[in-house]
């Protein structure tokens, strides 16, 4: 009697036959992704991917612009990853781009990312070439759709960011003084990822201090001393005023430094009887200021 757990037909040393191996399916191929743009994107061209094919290792790309029919091609990194700076064509303030990467010897499925294409942020308060105070007020316009704020910086400095009061509109207060003389402004989008473009716009300009001016004296003021104090009000602090008569006769009678918004200096030597014009000599660039007076 054979054992119950014998199969009818086998010997207890026979050997099953496996079945035959059969490939498993092949995996399906990744969609890409794009990190960078994403739809609703507001972007200055040229414009930075990032985007990851979906499948580590170097893989062939296309990445198309689809208004503008130009094809970009190369390699991702061994990630799998795309980084590049790209144009963009501008179609009714839309850009629009397809990417597609080679992974197992065929082509994914394309993907696809829409993003509006932004204008650069301007400056409406001057133009360039425009004599402006020591701390001056920049204002402009910058594209409502960009969500990047606005930094405002002075000759290639460090930036700061603007105040937003209203969309489409920025405005940035200098706080401290610029030396007279020649100057940049520069203003741009603020994006802190990746080589994004940021929309740079640079504008020249002239510094000139607005003057110091005497207070006492006053105007038509008699003078009975033949080396009074003259003192003043001043703008912009470290400026050297220098005391002068009409025509600069004389040669200098004193000179002064504006300090925390005042300056004073008794005259260093004796004027001479009769009506007098006092004259502010000022540094380069600086308006120049006087007053009538009399010594008798």
């Amino acid at each position: 009697m054979a054992d119950d757990n014998e199969q009818p037909g086998l010997g207890n040393n026979s050997e099953i036959t496996p079945a035959a191996n059969v490939d498993e399916p092949l995996m399906a191929r990744p969609s890409p992704l794009f990190r960078r743009p994403t739809d609703g994107y507001a972007l200055v061209p040229p414009v930075y991917f990032h985007i990851e094919a979906g499948e580590w290792g170097t893989h062939e790309y296309q990445l198309d612009d689809q208004y503008g029919g130009q094809r970009y091609t190369g390699n991702t990194n061994d990630l799998g990853v795309l980084f590049r700076s790209v144009p963009a064509t501008n179609r009714g303030g839309r850009g629009h781009f397809g990417f597609r990467a080679r992974i197992r010897n065929e082509w994914q499925p394309w993907g696809f990312v829409s993003f509006d294409i932004a204008t650069k942020p301007q400056i409406t308060s001057f133009q360039s070439g425009a004599e402006l105070g020591a701390r001056p007020l920049v204002t402009g316009t910058k594209d409502p759709r960009a969500s990047a704020v606005v930094h405002v910086s002075f000759d290639n400095g460090s930036s700061s960011r603007a105040i937003e009061p209203m969309p489409g509109h920025w405005t940035y207060q200098r706080t401290t003084d610029l030396n007279p003389g020649p100057h940049t402004v520069s203003v741009e989008y603020y994006i802190p990822w990746g080589e994004q473009d940021t929309g740079r716009t640079s504008y020249s300009f002239t510094v000139v201090y607005d003057p110091a001016l005497i207070t006492l004296p006053k105007e038509n003021d008699v003078i009975r001393e033949p080396r009074p104090e003259v003192s003043g009000t001043g703008p912009n602090d470290g400026v050297t005023v220098t005391i002068y008569r009409e025509g600069a006769a004389g040669g200098s009678y004193g000179q002064a430094t504006v300090r925390n918004g005042s300056w004073k200096v008794r005259l260093s030597q004796d004027l001479p009887a009769g009506p007098l014009f006092f004259m502010l000599n000022q540094a380069s660039r600086v308006r120049t200021s006087g007053i009538r007076t009399r010594y008798w």
